[in-house]
């Protein structure tokens, strides 16, 4: 067996593993977000139609919140 295709795909990537926490971390902070009712913060939302526009704001780094895309 030849890794030599999939060796010469996957050398075009770079693959970063970094720790996010533990499940009951996470469940704990699911748990705290519920409780306190946090919800994120839509700063603008475009159209689907719109979406270059939507990426150049965004590269602006103007907003507070996020930028959003319907589909």
């Amino acid at each position: 067996y030849s890794l030599g295709i999939e060796r010469q795909f996957l050398s075009n990537y770079a693959f970063k593993l970094f720790y996010v926490g533990s499940r009951a971390v996470f469940e704990a902070m699911n748990d705290f977000i519920a409780r306190h009712s946090i919800h994120s913060i839509v700063n603008r939302v475009f159209d689907f139609e719109e979406a270059h526009e939507a990426y150049d704001y965004f590269a602006r780094s103007g907003h507070f919140g996020k930028v959003c895309i319907t589909v």
